[in-house]
């Protein structure tokens, strides 16, 4: 299976719990529209918020935990708060 690394939490930039973490190999996005950021993500924030009903979404992101584009990539998931579940769902195990 493909490994995520926790880099660090950046909770305190967002409503909820929210941590960086590096995926080994980068997840390959395409871009939705001409413009749109599309390529090898290998940095991602997984944010978990309530404020609209339980969510976890991954978000591309720099190393620091800069938001790169607000589109949820696979994995994201309604109805948990589970980094992990989503991070499965997305192809990856988070590396001890």
């Amino acid at each position: 299976m493909k490994k995520a690394t926790l880099i660090k939490d950046v909770s305190k930039n967002f409503s909820g719990r929210a941590c960086v973490y590096e995926l080994n190999p980068p997840i390959v996005v395409e871009p939705l529209y001409k413009g749109d950021f599309g390529g090898k993500v290998r940095y991602v924030v997984i944010s978990t918020s309530s404020t609209f009903g339980l969510e976890t979404y991954i978000f591309p992101s720099t190393k620091t935990g800069k938001i790169r584009n607000w589109g949820e990539l696979a994995g994201s998931m309604k109805g948990t708060s589970s980094h992990s579940e989503v991070l499965e769902r997305a192809g990856y195990a988070i590396q001890a």
